[in-house]
């Protein structure tokens, strides 16, 4: 047994014990990486953006969820920077978000401030390319926006009671899971967005479905989803390879763990009677894991599905 696979089944095996769950609970769930960065989340929402403006979506008065933020409201920051009027982030966990949000703010606000240009994109790893072009006008109309320092001021604010539920906010707001699906109005989200997220949900198509229901009629999902190992092989397709029985005694009882979802079943959930002006974008690697080691229901997917490492969709709700 590997090292890798001893270490997964260990852990999964220790949140079966409270006390265990709890330890790992902090120690591995409250910093996902990524999203305390403003150069990060500014190409992360850039890449989102321009894909949304190509379809005819409109980001001036819209309301803006993310699904799945991780360490910081960071995206979120720039979706309000950049003209959208109200952004909620949604999480099954409460990371301690405050701080690391406020360090976003504070980057960003001096880049503006520097007049440079955003470092090459290539380092946030791609699964749909944007140009640097579309990124420097983004930031460039941010620079023009003369109402912007009064944004800032009143991000700041948000962040400041966060948490606080008597709170009125100006334009963020973060909340548990459980909460947002017991106060949220049907019909009343404009996007609906995610950043290597939808890899972690557990019923992906009871998801879409809450999706559409909380969507207008016109409203938009953007996602892009990482569908490799994600740390429990060696190999980026490795995952793939685990017998049920296997991958359930790894899992244990986190309180997220990756799906094992191919690209064909994230296909699959976008019924044409549902959606529409959907776009699928995948990223592919050569395989590193041999067809016949795969798990049996792996096995049998065709060549495409099983060297696509990543993908990328964008769809429009049809109807009520």
């Amino acid at each position: 047994m590997n090292k890798i696979l001893f270490k997964q089944i260990l852990a999964g095996l220790l949140t079966q014990i409270p006390p265990f769950r709890d330890y790992l609970l902090r120690k591995y769930y409250q910093n996902t990486g990524g999203t305390a960065n403003a150069e990060y989340c500014l190409v992360v929402w850039a890449k989102h953006l321009d894909k949304l403006l190509r379809k005819g979506w409109k980001q001036e008065g819209s309301t803006v969820y993310e699904l799945g933020p991780g360490d910081s409201l960071g995206v979120g920051i720039m979706a309000v920077l950049s003209g959208v009027s109200s952004y909620k982030a949604v999480d099954v966990l409460s990371y301690n978000v405050i701080a690391n949000t406020q360090r976003v703010l504070q980057q960003f606000r001096e880049l503006l401030q520097s007049g440079k240009p955003v470092p090459d994109n290539k380092k946030v790893k791609p699964v749909f390319e944007t140009t640097q072009e579309v990124i420097e006008n983004l930031l460039a109309g941010m620079r023009r926006d003369e109402g912007i320092e009064e944004k800032f001021e009143k991000i700041a604010e948000d962040l400041e009671h966060l948490f606080d539920p008597g709170y009125h906010p100006h334009y963020i707001r973060y909340v548990p899971l459980n909460d947002y699906l017991s106060s949220e109005e049907p019909e009343s989200i404009d996007l609906i967005f995610s950043q290597s997220m939808l890899e972690y949900v557990d019923d992906v198509p009871q998801a879409v479905r809450l999706m559409r229901r909380y969507l207008r009629s016109g409203g938009w999902i953007s996602h892009e989803v990482d569908l490799g190992s994600m740390r429990t092989s060696a190999k980026w397709d490795g995952h793939w390879a685990y017998p049920d029985w296997l991958w359930k005694v790894m899992r244990g009882k986190r309180p997220f763990f990756i799906n094992r979802n191919t690209a064909i079943d994230y296909r699959n959930l976008m019924d044409p009677k549902l959606w529409s002006d959907t776009e699928f974008h995948p990223f592919r690697k050569k395989p590193e894991t041999v067809k016949r080691k795969l798990a049996p229901r792996f096995r049998k997917l065709d060549e495409e599905t099983l060297s696509t490492s990543s993908i990328y969709f964008i769809a429009r709700k049809t109807g009520p």
